[in-house]
């Protein structure tokens, strides 16, 4: 049973206080309709001296790909595609970056899943299905691959409809906001996807567009001094072109105030700005 599944009943019955719940959903409620998405990318992802990312920033139409680009996803990412029947996507999570994907976090605004085709997952769906062992633990009555990708497809929700249900797991499993930041739920699923795992990418909702996302519609982003020495670089060789825009200039107008010139702890930053943005 996914997270979300007879929530509401479910709270009439501990651990959950209904009474609670209630007074916490309006708070949660407006932090998921307004919560940034993030995504992470390896700057340096196939050579010391260039990458996928630094070439498609600077060359139209300077959007990330899909996971069918065969240097910019892994193919453990086309795999989990290939079980769960998901088209290739570009991944996101909600307000929360995770230093494994890279070295460069990326934050877009609510918008920016209108009009766009993809799903949404509670929690990092390719964890459930990693082979041969999974990352993600969850107690489920079929525990072979199609019962965990049954599961995943169970969870499933709409772009239209997944900020209402991020802020009821908010209002539901998490005493204050910030924990879905820096604790982890203090009530548990029926499946034990939440007791059995200490990975906040258990808790955290993964965003699929399947299609590509303009670079250039982030709002804010960081990255470590490595990267920022690079783009620095390629800025001072960007050529001027009267009347057109400069793609690497207009990306480094975009990166935190806050760390100018880069920092190890990128994601732990760009998260930090999340929540400022909040108010949380």
């Amino acid at each position: 049973m996914p997270v979300l599944t007879d929530l509401e009943d479910r709270l009439l019955h501990p651990p959950f206080d209904a009474a609670e719940y209630r007074a916490r959903l309006p708070a949660a409620q407006a932090a998921a309709e307004n919560i940034h998405v993030l995504h992470v990318t390896a700057a340096f992802a196939r050579s010391p001296e260039w990458s996928v990312f630094l070439s498609i920033l600077g060359a139209p139409p300077h959007e990330i790909p899909t996971s069918d680009h065969p240097d910019y996803c892994s193919d453990e990412t086309r795999r989990a595609e290939a079980l769960l029947g998901y088209p290739p996507s570009v991944y996101f999570y909600a307000g929360r970056a995770h230093p494994e994907f890279g070295n460069l976090a990326l934050a877009f605004d609510a918008g920016v899943q209108v009009g766009r085709i993809g799903s949404v997952t509670p929690f990092d769906s390719g964890g459930i299905v990693w082979q041969p062992d999974p990352h993600i633990q969850v107690r489920l009555a079929d525990d072979s691959m199609q019962g965990r990708v049954d599961y995943c497809h169970q969870s499933l929700l709409s772009l239209e409809e997944w900020r209402d249900g991020l802020g009821r797991v908010l209002a539901a499993y998490f005493d204050q906001l910030q924990d879905y930041w820096t604790g982890r739920p203090v009530r548990f699923d029926p499946e034990g996807l939440f007791e059995l795992n200490d990975d906040w990418r258990c808790w955290t909702f993964e965003i699929r567009l399947a299609e590509p996302q303009p670079i250039l519609d982030c709002v804010a982003w960081c990255a470590d001094e490595a990267v920022m020495h690079e783009l620095f670089r390629l800025h001072a060789g960007e050529a001027v072109v009267p009347g057109q825009p400069r793609p690497v200039h207009q990306f480094l107008r975009q990166r935190l105030d806050s760390e100018p010139g880069g920092t190890p702890f990128y994601c732990r930053a760009m998260e930090t700005w999340v929540r400022e943005q909040l108010g949380i």
